[in-house]
């Protein structure tokens, strides 16, 4: 298979050396081109510009290459909403820190981590309420008087 040859446009001096796919990402990946860099393909006719090569918004991991692994956390977060907030909340949070770590998407686990925290919040004050109108009801106070009480000397 034959391997494609690029030529780097540039309008003020004309057409520059010949660059392997490998050779144009490389300079992609250091920064030498941006996605507006016009390339020709060589033996064909009109430019285009580098973006329509390569992905420049994508986050890069530690090799150069985009990092497209997908958060496991993020997504164990957002299942979590539904079922235990609390642990969805930790596990957000640890998620956050790995993702903030290897420069990966925090979208999914920022929503995951805010709407985890408003649910254990509403979880909390629900339950407070909850002992304040059935523990006067439960008659607590009267259990809590009649219970022996130890007397230290």
């Amino acid at each position: 298979m034959e391997e494609r040859i690029y030529r780097i446009v540039d309008p003020n001096n004309g057409e520059g050396m010949l660059y392997t796919l490998g050779q144009l990402e490389h300079l992609k990946n250091n920064g030498k081109i941006n996605a507006d860099t016009l390339i020709k393909r060589e033996g064909e006719q009109g430019t285009m510009p580098a973006g329509a090569l390569f992905d420049f918004d994508a986050p890069l991991s530690e090799w150069g290459r985009p990092d497209t692994t997908v958060n496991i956390l993020g997504i164990v977060s957002v299942v979590l909403i539904f079922f235990l907030p609390l642990a969805g909340l930790v596990t957000s949070i640890v998620g956050l820190h790995f993702a903030n770590q290897r420069k990966q998407n925090r979208n999914m686990l920022i929503a995951a981590l805010i709407i985890n925290a408003i649910l254990v919040f509403i979880s909390f004050a629900l339950m407070a309420i909850m002992f304040v109108i059935f523990g006067k009801t439960a008659g607590w106070d009267v259990f809590f008087h009649n219970v022996p009480h130890v007397k230290w000397i």
